[in-house]
């Protein structure tokens, strides 16, 4: 579902005017998404587990924001400031004037009416979250007062802070919906407090290191050694997440076991066909050949990944970190959460 308008009101509307706060979509009748340059709306998607003891409903909101190179991105920032407006989060989490707390609301989901006690948001966000601090540089601080209205961690400092709770769902309204409340004012609206998955080892490979020392062992069967320093450094994008079923995620990866969320080191997963001993599990030997084809990422500066006639060179460093490209600039972040 494309998210055309937040969910929100202006704090002081001028008369005979109607404010909105836009993505800059397309009209409804085009879809909704916007598609000039630099120009990427989020969509919802609403994901239904069936657990041992019901139905575990998980809204995920899913952004691809305006990239740069380097330093402050505005845009980018306009665009996470906007996601604590948006109307599934003030489903999840929002100011209940006459009650004085934090409540959720209801959507219609096959006639039933289902509370909103669970939010993600993930995707390319393009802000370096591990430059997230008030007190920093000025990439620092704005982009602290931008991811403020999500999470109140702070870059490198682990996922394990306070988290968001939907509080107490009111009553359960008659489905179909009949009366909808008023948007709420601009000022009405709370930071979500989301609990922020992989802050201090990252989530991307922002560019390829010139020397980088090969991954150490690992430590003991069925695991993975930790990311090298050139994957932390590079934290541009981030799992947020709140909630009563979510917020019982696994808390024990990252650095110093903090991080409730594990990223994949790609990298050290790369299988090279035909290079004997125990492979690992990602194969990119079709991907190579594909994007060798295309002279692109690189593809035909790594041959040593296509296992050429069933024998090739043992993988480099740079044949590893390319062929983590080939599948995409961004490392799986994986994270559990234990539905009833």
């Amino acid at each position: 579902m494309g998210l055309i308008n937040t969910f929100v009101t202006p704090q002081n509307p001028r008369a005979g005017k109607i404010r909105k706060t836009d993505f800059g979509g397309q009209p409804t009748s085009h879809g909704g998404f916007a598609q000039g340059r630099g120009f990427r709306m989020p969509c919802l998607a609403i994901f239904v587990v069936r657990g041992p003891a019901g139905l575990t409903y998980l809204p995920i909101v899913v952004c691809h924001f305006a990239a740069i190179q380097g330093g402050r991105n505005f845009l980018a920032q306009q665009q996470v400031g906007q996601f604590a407006q948006l109307h599934i989060s003030q489903l999840f989490s929002f100011w209940d004037v006459n009650t004085m707390v934090r409540s959720c609301g209801y959507l219609d989901i096959d006639g039933a009416a289902v509370a909103m006690t669970n939010l993600i948001l993930t995707g390319d966000f393009n802000i370096n979250f591990q430059l997230n601090n008030p007190h920093g540089g000025n990439v620092a601080k704005t982009n602290y007062k931008a991811l403020s209205y999500l999470t109140p961690t702070l870059g490198l400092g682990g996922s394990a802070g306070p988290t968001a709770t939907p509080g107490p769902a009111p009553a359960v309204p008659a489905v179909p919906f009949n009366a909808f409340p008023a948007a709420p004012e601009a000022d009405e609206i709370l930071a979500q407090e989301l609990r922020a998955a992989c802050t201090t080892e990252g989530t991307i490979l922002r560019e390829l290191p010139a020397l980088v020392p090969p991954p150490p062992p690992p430590a003991a069967p069925n695991t993975l050694p930790p990311p090298p320093p050139s994957i932390r450094d590079g934290a541009i994008d981030n799992f947020f997440y709140g909630g009563n079923e979510v917020n019982t995620a696994v808390v024990g990866f990252g650095v110093g076991g903090v991080d409730s969320g594990e990223i994949i080191n790609v990298p050290a997963n790369l299988e090279q066909p035909g290079a004997g001993g125990a492979p690992p599990n990602i194969a990119v030997n079709a991907l190579q050949a594909h994007y060798a084809a295309r002279h692109s990422k690189l593809g035909a500066y790594v041959p040593n990944l296509s296992g050429v006639n069933g024998v090739a060179p043992a993988l480099t460093v740079n044949d590893r970190w390319i062929g983590a490209r080939l599948v995409s600039d961004h490392l799986p972040v994986v994270i559990q959460i234990a539905c009833p």
